[in-house]
């Protein structure tokens, strides 16, 4: 989930990627809702995207990753403990769901370019726009007004206190 070592895909801003996760949200009845289910979505995907699937493997089938994105396959591979945490709410884990969501939202019908040691522009990452899409799927920009502090972002949507940080700084036009 962490880092930019991603693929290069069509570029999207900030503000593209905002407007899928929110269009997203609306899709499912979620738009005026600070908290967002991801497991329960992530348990039911095959009936939000048709064909796709979820897995929850172990460590060990994961080779040490948290989650993986097979777009070919149509399914979303998560490691068991990062599940087991994001059913308890952990943001982190929450966030790494969040971010394979954004891999199937955004990513599904791409075709990416593989540029091995090449330096690829945020926007053009496939890792930056997934890590954006969840930060803005679990942290939503149109329900900011909601949101009084830093602390209310940790409290109410089940985040990271790192990804509660990059949101409040988003809210106050300081990112």
């Amino acid at each position: 989930m962490v880092g930019f070592d991603g693929v290069k895909v069509p570029p999207l801003s900030r503000v593209n990627i905002r407007e899928f996760a929110f269009k997203f949200r609306e899709a499912i009845g979620l738009e005026k809702q600070l908290f967002f289910p991801v497991v329960e979505i992530f348990e039911n995907i095959s009936q939000i995207w048709k064909g796709w699937e979820f897995d929850v493997a172990t460590e060990k089938e994961m080779n040490g990753a948290e989650g993986h994105t097979f777009t070919e396959k149509k399914v979303i591979q998560i490691r068991e403990d990062v599940f087991e945490r994001a059913t308890l709410r952990h943001g982190r884990d929450r966030m790494t769901i969040a971010h394979e969501l954004g891999h199937v939202h955004l990513h599904q019908n791409v075709s990416p370019m593989y540029c091995r040691g090449v330096n690829i522009k945020r926007f053009e990452n496939s890792e930056w726009q997934a890590n954006c899409y969840g930060g803005e799927l679990l942290i939503s920009f149109h329900l900011r007004h909601q949101l009084g502090r830093h602390d209310d972002i940790v409290e109410k949507c089940c985040v990271s206190e790192q990804a509660a940080e990059i949101h409040w700084k988003i809210f106050n036009n300081m990112a």
